[in-house]
């Protein structure tokens, strides 16, 4: 599904699979019944919950397409600077490539 998903938005399956790793370990760590593994609305003013994993892959693959790319933020770094723009010495976007290139 997250493959499907991920081509039904035109976006890399490899990214979404790598920001999860990035953001939760691959889901092993998120917010209790949030099915968020992607860190998706996740902040100081609280927590974006899904009802299932599927409806995270889908909006946050949506969301990727229409808050990131259709603006142009298409490499990890132009991602990151939207996604978490805080992060130290571009730590995330390293983090993130790294995942990425370990999928085959």
């Amino acid at each position: 599904m997250l493959v499907e998903t991920a081509d039904l938005y035109g976006i890399d399956w490899k990214l979404l699979t790598a920001i999860a790793m990035k953001e939760s370990g691959l889901c092993k760590i998120i917010p209790e019944e949030s099915y968020n593994c992607w860190g998706w609305g996740i902040h100081s003013a609280g927590t974006l919950r899904f009802d299932s994993f599927e409806e995270g892959i889908d909006t946050v693959s949506r969301g990727i397409r229409e808050n990131y790319v259709d603006i142009g933020l298409v490499t990890i770094e132009e991602i990151m600077s939207k996604w978490i723009p805080h992060s130290p010495n571009g730590a995330w976007a390293e983090g993130v490539r790294l995942y990425m290139a370990e999928m085959k």
